[in-house]
């Protein structure tokens, strides 16, 4: 017999008596699967369909029509009634991703696009993506390695990595906060600090709230040139712009010193720079800090400063950040998204 369904939005894997007879991506047309003989049996018969949605509204649609078991001897059978469904709930997480799920695919994409250039050797590598990882951050730095270490392994120990952290994007934050897409460029930031063959390219003023593909390449472009002429070849410049040095105590005050600054830091629209934290351990202690530049130095103050083990810069999906390195050409890059802990210090209430 072929068990015939309905279209399935977006990738269905479907079981005859307690066996897995197929699985099709693709939400605009129907299955049909081939039943080997002896799957069915005289009597009560079980189709069971799971259906994956990644995007929006999906399920098995119809018309009722469509989903049939078409016999051998020529004669069909409507499934047509009787149907009962259950939504998965979120916490069971997602299914493992199959070969043929397009280009989410389990290998589908290494498959198709890297192990076609074969031993080829390469001068550096570019990589922008993280978009789609958001939810699953805390691992994504081991991807990002795993990548790295694969790509040298077929292009060379050497091969040259550059990551554009994640832009800016969504509603702008009005208080302090946790943030998905903020803990993603942590993970960037951290992957390539971690590697000298590594360069990040910070992209924060760069997104579009409304719009996950931001349009200005042309600067994305000229940063990743920039980057290259450091990591690839060599160049003596703050490829990166304005990077944390050390974060100290200063009384009741927490001071950020940075490096790779081409000529001053200056914060625009503001006497100081806008964006940064202070935050305890728990989740939600975080207050925003007013802050004061000094030289390469930015001294922060906020309420219960002396209690605070982070500190925050641009921490959230689209933060509003104004701090920048002034090279004298009007192009200086922003401080990139990062953070750090506060080295412990015995508090002395009289230093205040």
């Amino acid at each position: 017999a072929v068990l015939a369904l309905g279209p399935a939005d977006e990738i269905d894997m479907t079981w005859v008596n307690g066996r897995g007879v197929g699985s099709t991506y693709g939400a605009g047309s129907g299955r049909e699967y081939a039943l080997p003989a002896g799957l069915l049996h005289a009597g009560t018969n079980t189709v069971v369909v799971n259906v994956l949605d990644t995007y929006r509204d999906g399920g098995l649609a119809g018309p009722a029509s469509a989903h049939a078991l078409h016999l051998a001897d020529g004669s069909t059978v409507p499934l047509d009634g009787g149907w009962k469904y259950r939504v998965v709930p979120a916490e069971a997480g997602s299914p493992p991703r199959a070969p043929w799920q397009s280009a989410a695919g389990l290998s589908t994409l290494y498959n198709g696009m890297i192990a076609p250039l074969g031993d080829f050797g390469l001068r550096g590598a570019l990589w922008y993506q993280g978009e789609s990882n958001t939810f699953e951050h805390a691992r994504y730095a081991d991807l990002l390695r795993t990548l790295r270490d694969d790509w040298r392994q077929r292009s060379g120990a050497r091969l040259p990595m550059l990551f554009v952290q994640l832009p800016n994007y969504g509603k702008p934050a009005s208080k302090p906060g946790e943030s998905d897409w903020a803990a993603m460029r942590e993970a960037q930031r951290q992957v390539a600090a971690e590697d000298p063959r590594s360069g990040l390219v910070v992209a924060i003023d760069l997104g579009d709230r409304y719009d996950i593909h931001p349009a200005n390449k042309q600067e994305l472009g000229r940063r990743l040139a920039r980057s290259a002429r450091q990591v690839v070849y060599g160049e003596k410049l703050a490829a990166a712009g304005p990077v944390p040095a050390s974060v100290t105590r200063n009384g009741d005050a927490v001071v950020v010193a940075f490096e790779g600054v081409s000529d001053a830091l200056v914060a625009y629209g503001a006497d100081g720079p806008i964006g940064f934290e202070l935050c305890g351990d728990a989740v939600g202690s975080c207050h925003y800090a007013s802050a004061d530049i000094r030289n390469n130095r930015v001294t922060l103050r906020a309420p219960a400063a002396h209690e605070a083990t982070r500190v925050r810069w641009c921490w959230a999906d689209s933060p509003v950040c104004t701090l920048y390195d002034s090279d004298g050409s009007g192009t200086g890059l922003p401080v990139g998204p990062f953070e750090r802990a506060i080295p412990s210090m015995p508090y002395d209430d009289h230093a205040r």
